[in-house]
């Protein structure tokens, strides 16, 4: 009883995933296989990118994001939030890991996911696929 009485430190954000964009007052929450490809699409046109660069640019999506809007320290992330509209985008696990699955396993090009590929299938489905 005592302990559940007992103040607890609150822990500090991991701020590695998050976007500050002071600008526009926003502070978004990056989870990956959660609409993030859209998002920063959205915060590269945010920072500054044209739509024709980014659709032609060989730079991943994350380096010109991070170019724009650094990785916030835990400081800077908690002085941002009071006065930024925050947010995240969830989705339910199931249709991530299927996600998941279907860009590592189904649609192989790499040899080491097609030879992971097959192994599963012969673990769980007993014979190996045709090819």
């Amino acid at each position: 009883e005592a302990c559940l009485n007992a103040p607890r430190p609150r822990p500090l954000p991991n701020a590695w995933e998050f976007v500050i964009d002071a600008h526009h007052s926003l502070v978004w929450c990056n989870v990956f296989k959660a609409a993030s490809s859209s998002w920063m699409y959205n915060f590269n046109l945010l920072g500054g990118f044209a739509e024709n660069f980014l659709r032609v640019s060989h730079k991943n999506p994350i380096t010109l994001l991070r170019s724009r809007f650094p990785r916030p320290s835990v400081s800077q992330l908690l002085n941002s939030l009071p006065a930024s509209l925050s947010f995240l985008i969830a989705r339910d696990p199931l249709h991530r890991l299927l996600s998941a699955y279907r860009n590592k396993v189904e649609h192989v090009h790499s040899h080491y996911y097609k030879r992971l590929a097959r192994a599963i299938i012969v673990r769980y489905r007993g014979k190996a696929p045709k090819d």
